[in-house]
C-alpha cells in the first residue's frame, strides 16, 4: 500500500538528511583498487624482508620473517581528525598471526593523533586481545578479543577528547585520548592516521580491507538542514494539487 503524500515526503526529507551527514566520509585507502598505499598518498616504510601486497581488494603486510622488522604506511595533516568534534576511523582488519616478545607490544597497531597531536590513541593487536597503549608506552586497557580467525569491521568513534573503540559494532575499549609524545617524532605529528608494525619487538601478518573516515556534523547544522528538510516537506504536503 502507498504512504500518504505526506508521510512518502517526510521520508525522503529524512533519506536526504542522512545522505547530507554521511557525505562527509572519504575513503582513506582503498585495496579495491588493487593498489598500495603508497599510490593513494600514504608514505610507506616497507623495508627488506616486510613483504607487502595488494589483492582481491584486501591489503597484505608481512612481519613474520623478524621481531626486527618494522612496517607500516601513514597519513599526516589529515583535516577531519578533530577529536573535539569528533569523527569515526572504520576498517576491515583479519590479524593473521601474531606474536611478541614483551607483553607491551603489539605486532599490529593503529596510531591517530588529533589536529592537536596531544590527544591520541594507539590500539595494538595481538592474536587474542585488543589493547591500547599508555602515554609511556605500557599496556593500557585490554579486552580478550580474537582478531586471527576472521575478518573482524573495527571502528574507532571519537568526539570531546575520548573514544570508544568497537569490533562488528561491540565494545572492545574506551578512554580519554593521551599524549603520546613520548615515543617520539610520529606521535607529535598533527591529524596522523598510522597502520602497521611498529616495535622490533613483535610481529604480525594483517589483512587490512578498505579504511574510511567520516567527520561528525556539527548539531547546529545536523539540526539547520533537518528543520529545513522537513519544513519543505511540510510545505509540499499542504500544496493544494495541480
Amino acid at each position: 500500500m502507498r504512504h500518504p503524500f505526506g508521510v512518502r515526503t517526510l521520508g525522503t526529507a529524512a533519506g536526504l538528511l542522512f545522505a547530507l551527514q554521511v557525505a562527509s566520509a572519504s575513503t582513506l585507502y582503498d585495496p579495491g583498487l588493487n593498489t598500495l598505499p603508497s599510490a593513494q598518498g600514504w608514505s610507506a616504510s616497507v623495508p627488506s624482508g616486510a613483504t607487502q601486497a595488494v589483492a582481491g581488494g584486501v591489503y597484505t603486510l608481512d612481519t613474520t620473517a623478524s621481531n626486527g622488522l618494522k612496517a607500516g604506511s601513514a597519513l599526516t595533516g589529515v583535516a577531519a581528525l578533530d577529536t573535539s568534534a569528533g569523527f569515526t576511523l572504520d576498517f576491515d582488519l583479519h590479524v593473521v598471526s601474531e606474536s611478541h616478545a614483551r607483553p607491551e607490544r603489539g605486532g599490529f597497531s593503529f596510531i591517530v593523533t588529533g589536529l592537536d597531536a596531544a590527544h591520541a590513541v594507539e590500539i595494538a593487536f595481538w592474536s587474542d586481545h585488543v589493547w591500547a597503549y599508555t602515554g609511556s608506552f605500557d599496556h593500557g586497557a585490554d579486552a580478550a578479543f580474537d582478531t586471527a580467525t576472521t575478518t573482524h569491521a573495527y571502528s574507532l568513534a571519537v568526539k570531546n577528547n575520548a573514544y570508544v573503540f568497537t569490533a562488528d559494532g561491540a565494545t572492545l575499549l574506551s578512554g580519554a585520548l593521551i599524549n603520546l609524545a613520548a615515543g617520539g617524532p610520529v606521535y607529535t605529528q598533527a591529524g596522523l592516521v598510522f597502520f602497521g608494525d611498529d616495535t622490533t619487538s613483535a610481529q604480525s601478518h594483517a589483512e587490512l580491507g578498505r579504511v574510511t573516515l567520516a567527520a561528525i556534523p556539527e548539531p547546529a547544522t545536523g539540526a539547520l538542514l533537518a528543520s529545513g528538510l522537513l519544513g519543505l516537506a511540510w510545505l509540499r504536503r499542504v500544496r493544494p494539487a495541480r
